[in-house]
């Protein structure tokens, strides 16, 4: 008998199956973890294939069958298609996906978590109930949140109703940490699978996703890459945030997409939570979003503070008469200075302009190395969104400046990133139950962002029909920033023998008929659709 393994290792060289002999006596099955002789050293693998015969006439035997849980078929099937679906070795993708032991026994040191508590309000209860029963009668759900609590509720809701051994997938290392510190009121079973963990505390967290032992995994996106038991529910918070994609660094995955191909495969139930999932994924199956109570400014009306559109009457009233002794009032004004214009007014400048205004208060700007202060007034950017206090948020007031920015960026899904952006920050200061300002010039489309999400929706499919945005484009356009990425272009242009252009990979497609591979992110952060015409 003989198996195909793909060694776990590094550089490409090497990182495609290969046949070995099994030794008689010694069983092996597709997804066994086995050692196997290259280039004169062991290296760990995985069996892909278990074959009757070899197609090369010299091979060598498997030294050790490893002692690490055994994968499912449908697991190393998994990796297979996201080593198709990322232009990868399949190696390369287990490299990233499997850790392996460490070569040395070590004994990984356990998590230190202070178990902390929290309270949402009695309409929070309602849908948190509602929710809950929503997420465990559907084997496969994706349904929105009235604010981000909410979906630790659900997380926290499933651990004292269930037995169900949960992967939490988050966007980020803050709500990690934090969500670990809500689970440890009910369970010391709790495991992190984040960046800058050691091998050993890696491959630990990784057994006990494996076999089910641990009641609850917590990680950022490449805890989707893992392999959880077959008992393993798994909850993906901010389903919508686009901090689930890697697009840094090979391989350029999508753990939504992960979700997906393994909804399609596996028998674990799955549910995406979010004040605003993502349309491309897919429709929702609940709705629990509120719009919560904001003041909407009109900017076209409002006196301004200054020309460049900063603050208005409102909002100075608002800066000048909140007490910030003991809680911080945050302006949300998502702007940095520009160092070749003098004239522009970022963050840094706005915090500037404040300290004039309002005497004897500490004003600040928080950067992405800062942290939110405790008192003063705070002029912030996307920072709050891995700064923010989930379990104990502490807020005066909050104000949101050029809410619509988000509108004028390139790209088919502004609308939707924007709206998610500017719920994320209302419904916050709603939890928080601070006074929260919105700052428009285009006041009814705020109001329409924080509104129903099945009209959001429906406005959002409009505008992408209208302007042959995906998925009702006819023309798409795939283009290559770099030499790098020229590979990956002409991989496409093998798989669509009809597509035009030299530089650019051009595929006409009828409306309604989208190219799937190209709408959800990645393959590649170097490959992007456009609808821009071009000649042909």
């Amino acid at each position: 008998m003989f198996c195909k393994v793909a060694p776990i290792r590094r550089f490409p060289r090497g990182t495609q199956p290969y046949d070995y002999r099994i030794p008689e006596g010694l069983t092996v099955n597709v997804g066994s973890f086995v050692e196997v002789p290259m280039r004169g050293r062991p290296v760990v693998g995985l069996v892909t294939h278990v074959l009757e015969t070899s197609e090369y006439d010299r091979v060598k035997d498997v030294t050790r069958l490893m002692d690490m849980p055994a994968l499912r078929p449908e697991d190393v099937f998994f990796y297979e298609l996201l080593a198709q679906r990322t232009y990868q070795s399949l190696g390369s993708v287990l490299y990233a996906a499997l850790p392996l032991p460490p070569k040395r026994a070590t004994t990984p040191k356990p998590l230190t978590i202070t178990a902390e508590s929290f309270a949402v309000s009695q309409e929070d209860v309602l849908t948190l109930r509602s929710l809950l029963q929503h997420v465990t009668s559907k084997t496969h759900t994706r349904a929105v949140l009235p604010n981000d609590r909410v979906g630790f509720g659900v997380v926290l809701g499933l651990l004292k109703t269930t037995q169900d051994p949960l992967l939490v997938l988050v966007p980020d290392v803050h709500m990690a940490h934090e969500l670990a510190r809500l689970a440890k009121t009910v369970t010391d079973s709790i495991s992190l699978v984040i960046a800058k963990q050691s091998k050993s505390q890696a491959y630990a967290a990784w057994e006990g996703l494996r076999t089910g032992s641990v009641r609850v995994t917590i990680g950022t996106r490449k805890a989707a890459l893992m392999t959880p038991s077959e008992s393993t529910r798994i909850v993906m918070l901010g389903c919508g945030e686009d901090d689930f994609a890697q697009w840094d660094q090979n391989p350029h995955y999508d753990a939504r997409w992960c979700l997906k191909v393994r909804a399609a495969t596996h028998a674990n139930p799955t549910a995406q939570l979010g004040v605003l999932p993502r349309i491309e994924d897919g429709d929702i199956s609940g709705d629990g979003w509120r719009t919560p109570p904001v003041e909407i400014v009109n900017m076209d009306e409002g006196v301004k503070l200054s020309e460049h559109y900063l603050l208005s009457n409102q909002a100075m009233a608002m800066l000048q008469t909140i007490d910030t002794r003991t809680k911080p009032l945050l302006v949300f004004y998502n702007r940095l200075d520009k160092q070749e214009n003098a004239d522009y007014v970022g963050g840094a400048s706005l915090a500037t302009l404040l300290r004039e205004r309002l005497e004897g208060v500490s004003v600040t700007h928080v950067t992405s190395e800062g942290q939110l202060p405790t008192s003063g007034v705070a002029v912030v950017t996307r920072t709050l969104l891995y700064n923010w206090s989930y379990l104990r948020p502490e807020l005066a007031g909050l104000i949101v400046l050029r809410p619509e920015h988000n509108l004028i960026y390139r790209g088919f899904r502004s609308l939707e990133q924007a709206s998610r952006e500017l719920r994320r920050l209302v419904s916050w200061a709603a939890t928080a139950h601070a006074p929260c300002l919105v700052q428009a010039k285009e006041p009814d489309v705020v109001r329409r962002m924080l509104g129903g999400t099945p009209e959001l929706w429906q406005v959002e499919l409009q505008m992408r029909k209208t302007l042959g945005y995906p998925p009702y484009a006819e023309l798409h356009v795939a283009k290559a920033k770099d030499a790098a990425s020229q590979e990956l272009l002409e991989s496409y242009r093998a798989q669509h023998a009809d597509a035009l252009g030299t530089t650019d990979l051009v595929v006409r497609r009828p409306a309604g008929k989208p190219i799937a591979e190209w709408l959800t992110w990645p393959p590649s952060c170097d490959i992007f659709v456009s609808p821009d015409s071009i000649d042909l």
